[in-house]
């Protein structure tokens, strides 16, 4: 497998064990956008090939007997699931989307300097440029939930059940 330069070697068992040289792996962009995932070693594949077998290109990968599509496909789904368990999910008809992390997974979002973070312990962590809200208005500003609540001087009102508040 070149990783590099997306190409793979494949071996024809009908050819009686041909290998190809080095066959570029069809994506499904590579310009402006770029799409990348390789087939596994060992994977069948479709390939064109031309009438020598000289020249071709790998196709992608198919299922067989061996290697079965995930249970519960529909027409209405796209589905990824990795090696070790991670899945990604979008069903049209639903409209739900999931994302599924394998014991030990992180997802790390960004963007515009705001970041959302899930780490392998399942602590979440939350940082902005701007206001986090949450819910209708509930969190808005600068906040820190857990033992304490703190508001910037001037900015801000706390509303507790509790008997005692504490204030500068």
């Amino acid at each position: 497998m070149d990783v590099a330069g997306c190409r793979a070697r494949v071996t024809f068992p009908d050819r009686d064990q041909l290998q190809s040289w080095w066959l570029p792996i069809l994506v499904t962009k590579s310009q402006n956008d770029k799409a990348y995932h390789l087939p596994d070693v060992g994977e069948q594949v479709v390939c064109l090939m031309d009438e020598h077998d000289e020249d071709g290109a790998v196709l992608g990968a198919i299922y067989s007997t061996v290697d079965q599509p995930p249970p519960g496909m529909t027409a209405d789904k796209v589905h990824w699931t990795a090696k070790d368990g991670a899945v990604f999910e979008y069903d049209r008809a639903l409209h739900a989307l999931v994302i599924a992390l394998a014991s030990g997974g992180t997802v790390n979002i960004a963007a515009n300097g705001a970041t959302i973070s899930i780490d392998s312990s399942g602590n979440v962590n939350v940082t902005a440029q701007g206001k986090i809200n949450l819910g209708n208005g509930a969190l808005k500003g600068v906040a820190r939930l857990g033992d304490t609540v703190t508001c910037p001087a001037g900015t801000g009102t706390i509303t507790t059940a509790s008997t005692s508040v504490l204030a500068d």
